[in-house]
């Protein structure tokens, strides 16, 4: 979770354009603390805090906030991060609580966030990350920056060859095995719209147009050996 650390304002400096944001955490604490904190700093104006799914989608009917905070840990986070992207593209995602590992950066990265938020960072980190969001820019480390270029490269070694994440090689798995999205989502302990998310991202990553193509697809992959780990 995000540090609720206070800083002062002097220590960014008041020159910093206020930008407003939504918030979507399925823990009341969490989201009410985090709201206090936002609104007790000032720099960022709060438009409005959901629960779910539903809830965000409410709130980008009823305003248009420059960012979206969503915390990883909300187990509809990959789907509200679509429907955002849907609903209204111009607000910038950013995930809430991540681990910097390469691999979760990467992961969220392929949702379509526009940058993050560790688990350890402050207030002054989490304003510094939403501005330089909307200003079309990433806040992230020499290491991050160095995976993502490499990722990059991979795909375009690859004649744009897709690359799945962790979770997306479990779905795979699954639907390989003859499993319906009704009983991926009881494998995973995901919701059914989250597999159908899955499904319809990885059909796209891999060009294909059913289940079978994709899972054959995956399946004939150099290097693949089986199962992926869960997460």
């Amino acid at each position: 979770m995000v540090g609720f650390k206070h800083m002062a304002r002097s220590e960014v400096g008041d020159s910093l354009e206020s930008s407003s944001v939504a918030i979507v955490c399925d823990v009341r604490l969490y989201r009410e603390g985090l709201t206090e904190v936002l609104k007790e700093d000032g720099r960022l104006q709060v438009e409005g805090v959901a629960e779910d799914v539903e809830g965000m989608r409410k709130i980008l009917k009823a305003c248009r906030p420059d960012a979206v905070l969503i915390d990883v840990g909300f187990p509809d986070a990959l789907e509200t991060t679509r429907l955002v992207g849907e609903l209204y593209p111009e607000a910038r995602v950013l995930a809430l609580g991540l681990s910097e590992t390469a691999t979760k950066v990467l992961e969220v990265a392929g949702w379509g966030v526009a940058g993050y938020v560790t688990r350890s960072a402050s207030v002054h980190e989490l304003v510094k990350a939403v501005q330089s969001a909307v200003n079309n820019e990433l806040q992230c480390t020499r290491r991050v920056a160095s995976a993502l270029l490499r990722q990059v490269g991979r795909l375009s070694a690859g004649g744009g060859g897709a690359v799945l994440t962790r979770r997306e090689l479990e779905v795979v798995d699954l639907l390989d095995r003859g499993l319906t999205n009704k009983e991926i989502a009881s494998d995973l302990s995901i919701s059914l719209s989250t597999v159908k998310n899955h499904v319809h991202n990885i059909l796209e990553k891999l060009h294909v147009h059913t289940r079978g193509e994709a899972a054959a697809r995956v399946r004939r992959a150099p290097g693949r050996r089986g199962s992926q780990p869960r997460t």
